[in-house]
């Protein structure tokens, strides 16, 4: 790497959906590829072929749906099993390198870096996942962030902004592209001559805290080399969790408001327990037909809660409360809030026993199945079977990695 300093990588993603798809359907690698949002609605990724047709990013499916049958694009629906999988599997082979990793998003993940060959982190990603990456290279977090958007471009996909060359690429880094900076605060800046990132970095310690306050001024030292931003190898716990879809058709059915309420809470108490947390209180939200047409009702536990049954009678109790026989629903939602420790909340004085081991045991053995068999394996009746209400995902792929009839038969 030069010297024995310690530098900081990002390791990106390229076209992560995409790449996904693509791993399980190799005849896929030099065809168009999109994938759609939540109901088919909307292209929310994009192979470069696809790009290079000029589609757009959240462009609606259907003002596009022509040109891509005319370029004999694949198209298909989001499948979140699988990227979540996949993202999981990349995130613990950079682990393989360095223990000093921290997860940004799901395609992405900064990596602390001493003698490790970034070249030979594309290649173990590559060869392990099946994922290409990007690797950006810098003195600091922000630094590295502006490296990886320059390392898609570059042949072997790393680019290292060292001290040598760090003025030079940041005076032709717009300050917009700057992470944390964004279009809006770069028209401010626009209008006190600000264009670039060196611009931006160049301005006194005073200048920048009176204008930008002390997030700018650690903005500027990062910028400038400085560290101010920590790597964190430990995933903070959320504090809230919030599961919601959007119904493939209008829903008038009380019956199947519950249904859906009670599915999106058991997928919300599933994703607290994998955090060892409780929910302290719960949000129960509904959307009309109307886009204005937005109701909620919050509900405080007497006692945190991660017992999915417990959670499914509250979160039934909401829809009730909320529920219009006249009015068609188009989507409806939940969050859990108050998220505490599971180790450690404060008792009621009066409740020996707030979880019973019957309960604990139900609710492990339930997660357990499901993920090793896949999503929905077990669930609880309240749930519905027939689910007429779910997502429309009519050009969805297999679970090739977390659903056992998915495996691909070679």
């Amino acid at each position: 790497m030069g010297d024995s300093q310690s530098l900081v990588a990002l390791i990106d993603c390229n076209n992560f959906y995409v790449s996904c798809e693509r791993v399980f359907n190799p005849a896929w690698q030099n065809r168009p590829v999109a994938v759609l949002s939540n109901n088919d609605g909307c292209v929310v990724a994009r192979s470069k072929e696809v790009k290079a047709m000029g589609v757009p990013m959240g462009v609606p499916y259907f003002q596009v749906r022509d040109l891509l049958e005319r370029q004999n694009a694949v198209v298909v629906s989001s499948n979140y099993a699988l990227y979540g999988d996949l993202s999981h599997r990349v995130m613990e082979t950079l682990r393989s390198f360095s223990p000093d990793v921290e997860i940004y998003s799901i395609d992405e993940a900064f990596l602390t870096l001493q003698k490790e060959d970034p070249i030979e982190i594309r290649k173990r990603v590559l060869k392990w996942t099946g994922i290409p990456v990007s690797i950006g290279i810098g003195a600091t977090k922000t630094i590295a962030k502006a490296a990886a958007e320059l390392a898609k471009g570059a042949k072997d996909g790393v680019f290292w902004i060292a001290e040598a060359n760090r003025k030079q690429v940041l005076s032709e880094l717009p300050a917009g592209e700057v992470w944390g900076i964004g279009r809006r605060l770069s028209k401010r800046m626009e209008a006190q001559g600000i264009f670039s990132a060196e611009d931006f970095a160049e301005k006194s310690d005073e200048w920048i805290r009176k204008h930008y306050g002390v997030i700018g001024l650690r903005m500027a030292l990062e910028l400038r080399g400085i560290s101010t931003l920590e790597l964190s190898d430990v995933e903070e716990k959320k504090k809230s969790i919030m599961y919601s879809r959007s119904f493939a058709q209008k829903v008038r059915d009380l019956l199947e408001l519950e249904e859906a309420i009670s599915s999106y809470t058991a997928g919300a108490a599933a994703k607290m327990r994998r955090q060892e947390s409780l929910a302290s209180a719960m949000e129960v939200y509904v959307y009309g037909k109307e886009l204005h047409s937005f109701k909620k009702v919050y509900m405080t536990f007497p006692e945190p809660l991660d017992y999915t049954p417990d959670l499914v009678l509250w979160a039934k109790a909401g829809i009730n409360a909320l529920f219009d026989s006249e009015e068609a629903y188009r989507k409806v939602g939940v969050l859990l809030l108050g998220l505490v420790d599971k180790g450690a909340y404060q008792c009621d004085l009066f409740d020996r026993e707030p979880v019973s081991p019957k309960k604990k045991k139900l609710s492990a053995l339930m997660d357990a199945i499901n993920q090793k068999k896949g999503k929905g394996t077990l669930k609880f009746l309240g749930e519905g079977t027939e689910s007429p209400w779910k997502m429309r995902r009519e050009k969805n792929t297999g679970s090739y990695t977390t659903d056992w009839d998915h495996l691909k038969q070679v």
